[in-house]
């Protein structure tokens, strides 16, 4: 009872977190790019918020990882946290200081990446160890929930601080991470530990090998693991070109026309549709995922595809609302399936390393894809842009499906 109890109370930090780092992150989208696009109206700007935060991917990710394994999980967080409020507070100083230099923003922003990156494989290795393994399908849905929840309430808030004033927007950001940092402390985390069986591993012992070989563990073993490869992969190589909410300042300031607010509002929608997805499997359980979970992986990955065109087309703000709810539902669901599955896969001494390495494919589709629709929106246009990367999403679902067919063929969780 006791240890249910203490489950229960580190779960509920955990979301309480999520949520922060979380919102700060979509306040932070909103607010850089809205004040960095207006500086110069140019999508190649963009294009550079993309890439600077991607680029910590690069740099810290796989480190990350091995923290993760090897380290305290709780102090990584906090840590992240601290770099997340440094960056947020220099930005609060830019931005009174009126300062209209783009790469000092992009630099910033890719201290905040830094920091939002060293917290991601920790936060995914802490989740087994603070619920069971029949529990955890509903606790990757509450912790998706939660991110979602503020998905929605942070790019609203964000449009609406904004018109009060840029700054504001970085301020709440240091308050949310404060509050995270706050949470995170009174984490009780190893109360279960569960994963993979490692009997056919063939995992090596950190002594028998270099420090090079122990960071590049996570990659082994998805190179061994063809089913967990072809989840990965899919998210890289068909969301990087689903990358249209990059160019969602553009939409709102000069083909929807309805600004900040309006900015705020596109930016939830996807968030909208993702919430009532990770509502219905917290409710259900595995159950809500079902049989033929490959099948639907891949149309989900379809469906994404579809209504990231119907965006891409749209010149009605409620036709470009509902197409983002939809948008964002179906993603939802992929995401959902490979989180479990890839979780559920792996061994618990290679969490971290393996969720890093998840971490690198699915930072690459979102932020290397919106460098590309950033760049390919500067070349050929904003919605052949859109058009050109559904097109691409919907091809690489469907050559994925021939090259990974135990992974398509896909029964069931367990």
């Amino acid at each position: 009872m006791q240890l249910e109890k203490l489950s229960k109370s580190s779960l509920k930090r955990m979301l309480i977190a999520r949520a922060c780092i979380s919102f700060t992150f979509q306040m932070l989208a909103i607010g850089a790019g809205q004040q960095i696009y207006m500086i110069h109206k140019s999508a190649f700007d963009l294009a550079y918020i993309g890439l600077a935060a991607f680029l910590p991917l690069i740099f810290c990710m796989m480190p990350a990882g091995i923290l993760a394994d090897k380290h305290n999980k709780k102090i990584n967080i906090i840590i992240s946290q601290i770099i997340c409020f440094i960056s947020g507070a220099l930005l609060i100083w830019l931005t009174l200081s009126n300062h209209s230099n783009v790469f000092s923003y992009l630099v910033l922003i890719f201290l905040y990446g830094c920091g939002y990156t060293i917290q991601g494989p920790s936060v995914q290795a802490t989740l087994p160890r603070i619920v069971t393994k029949e529990d955890f399908p509903t606790a990757i849905a509450k912790y998706n929930s939660a991110s979602q929840i503020a998905k929605m309430t942070g790019p609203a808030a964000a449009g609406l601080i904004y018109i009060i004033h840029p700054a504001m927007v970085y301020a709440v950001i240091c308050i949310m991470n404060t509050i995270a940092i706050c949470v995170i402390m009174g984490l009780k985390i190893d109360l279960y530990k569960w994963g993979a069986d490692t009997s056919d591993s063939n995992i090596p012992d950190s002594e028998d090998i270099s420090k090079l070989h122990e960071i590049l563990l996570g990659f082994e073993y998805i190179w061994k693991n063809k089913s967990i490869l072809g989840t990965i992969s899919l998210d890289l190589f068909a969301v990087l070109f689903g990358g249209a909410t990059a160019l969602l300042p553009i939409y709102a300031n000069d083909i929807l026309k309805v600004g900040p607010v309006g900015l705020g509002i596109l930016r939830t929608a996807p968030a909208i549709g993702a919430l009532i997805v990770t509502l219905i499997i917290a409710k259900r359980g595995a159950r809500s995922i079902g049989r033929n979970v490959g099948y639907k992986m891949f149309g989900a990955v379809f469906g994404f595809a579809a209504f990231t065109a119907l965006f891409g087309v749209s010149t009605n703000f409620a036709l470009s609302i509902f197409a983002l709810i939809l948008l964002g539902a179906f993603d939802m669901i992929s995401v959902t399936i490979r989180q479990i599955f890839i979780q559920i896969k792996t061994p618990d001494e290679l969490r971290g390393r393996v969720s890093s390495v998840n971490f690198i494919f699915v930072g690459t589709s979102n932020q290397l894809g919106e460098f590309e629709s950033g760049m390919v929106a500067g070349l050929i246009g904003t919605v052949p842009s859109v058009l050109f990367g559904a097109a691409m999403t919907i091809a690489t679902a469907g050559l994925w499906m021939f090259l990974f067919p135990d992974l398509r063929k896909l029964y069931k969780l367990n």
